[in-house]
């Protein structure tokens, strides 16, 4: 049975469903509050009986109207902590959409098909621009709020905290790091500067954290400053100069050294201290770097129907993580384990929430005809990636049955089914 503390605890614990109706349930007290107000400034504080009776009229249709507005901007998907000038553009959009409605419900003349709607005598036109200036305002400035709190009074509160870190690279993810670490107080980073090669950065700020030089002035600055990490936010680096970074940090007694993930969705903003590796040994030794055209990638994964089978294993995992991050029509990922699917289910929830909708998960094998043919009829994959296979050579080469049917007989019916129902790509992953 739960104590008080722990239902408090849970009340209070933050869900995609509560923050829904937190702003449904302070859009509609703005709204109130923004149109009350636009009466009191247009008439002076004076507000008789028939203005009151006039405000209670309007505010119904003010509600249903400018909450619709809202959520047809999809004001109600802003998560407040990442909110941009986007989510703004699209605040200022549902303000004017929903102005421009109400005036004309409320003073275009109420024939038909508006003879059901109260006459409004003395509404004032002025009021539509006062109510909307006023709205927009408390509504920018309620989903803004969290924002400035973390980047603002938590940034001044916890200055001085944290390991002393110096960031390489003053570019887009470098930026990414900066503000990732500015709202998070439990970091365990505080940034002290940065170091980027282009001379034109050197000397500018990137939200009040110093380009400090160039990387060749890493030893100067790690002495100077004090530095006690290091993050390397350049994905091209090659591994050169990767290496000579490492051993001059390491020589100069910094022990936490972090990199970016070598493979990852750089044209898109989701890069955060969650995503910082160690270095490993294969980054410093000279592999052949892969590069990665990230636009021929997109082109070919974004707007399509994708299957994913083994979509809980190890390569299939990983494939369902690059691909979410090309905006796909849709996802089907299909594995026989249920506990890995319900991992990924959850891991794939989290990184790409937008995609809520278009993902689907499904527990089956790629023996089972039957299923196989109705999930292509169901969701007509474009491409399919095809990971679902026994990959553990020495326990294979004890059950070589399970090795043939599932590997080679696995592949050959699903590949069938796929050109019975036209898929585009087909993908092997070969074992």
């Amino acid at each position: 049975m739960k104590t008080v503390r722990q239902y408090i605890s849970s009340l209070l614990h933050p869900s995609l469903f509560k923050r829904y109706l937190f702003f449904f349930l302070s859009d509609i007290l703005i709204i109130a509050i923004s149109l009350y107000l636009s009466f009191l400034l247009r008439f002076d504080f004076a507000l008789d009986n028939q203005k009151r009776q006039l405000i209670l009229e309007a505010l119904p249709f003010f509600i249903i109207i400018k909450l619709s507005a809202f959520g047809f901007f999809k004001l109600y998907r802003i998560t407040w902590r990442y909110i941009g000038l986007t989510d703004l553009y699209n605040i200022i959009s549902a303000v004017i959409v929903a102005q421009s409605i109400l005036m004309v419900l409320v003073l275009v003349p109420k024939q038909y098909p508006l003879s059901f709607l109260p006459p409004f005598l003395g509404f004032s036109r002025s009021i539509f621009l006062i109510d909307g200036v006023i709205s927009l305002l408390l509504v920018s400035g309620i989903r803004i709020s969290k924002r400035v709190y973390l980047e603002l009074i938590m940034k001044r509160n916890k200055t001085g905290n944290g390991l002393r870190t110096l960031i390489i690279g003053a570019g887009n993810t470098g930026d990414m790091i900066i503000r990732d670490m500015s709202r998070l107080d439990s970091s365990g980073f505080n940034p002290a500067g940065l170091l980027d090669d282009d001379v034109n950065k050197i000397g500018n700020h990137i939200h009040g954290v110093k380009v400090l030089g160039k990387i060749d002035a890493l030893k100067e600055v790690i002495s100077r400053y004090g530095i006690e990490a290091v993050i390397i936010a350049i994905p091209s680096l090659n591994y050169k100069l990767l290496r000579t970074i490492y051993n001059t940090a390491r020589k100069f007694g910094v022990k936490t050294i972090k990199i970016i993930p070598r493979i990852y969705d750089f044209h898109k903003p989701y890069l955060n201290l969650r995503n910082l590796e160690d270095i490993k040994t294969e980054d410093l030794i000279g592999r052949q770097v892969v590069e990665v055209d990230y636009k021929e990638v997109e082109g070919f994964l974004e707007g399509t129907r994708i299957l994913i089978t083994g979509a809980g294993g190890s390569i299939g995992s990983e494939i369902t993580r690059q691909v979410c991050g090309f905006n796909p029509e849709r996802v089907v990922l299909y594995d026989i384990d249920e506990t890995a699917l319900h991992n990924m289910e959850i891991d794939t929830r989290r990184l790409f929430p937008y995609l809520r909708n278009k993902l689907h998960f499904i527990v089956g094998n790629i023996l089972d005809e039957e299923k196989v043919d109705w999930i292509f009829k169901e969701f007509r994959p474009d491409i399919v990636f095809h990971s679902a296979a026994y990959k553990h050579v020495p326990m294979m080469e004890c059950n070589p049955e399970e090795a043939v049917k599932v590997n080679i007989f696995g592949t050959y019916k699903l590949a069938d089914a796929a050109v019975k129902h036209g898929v585009k790509r087909f993908i092997l992953i070969s074992t």
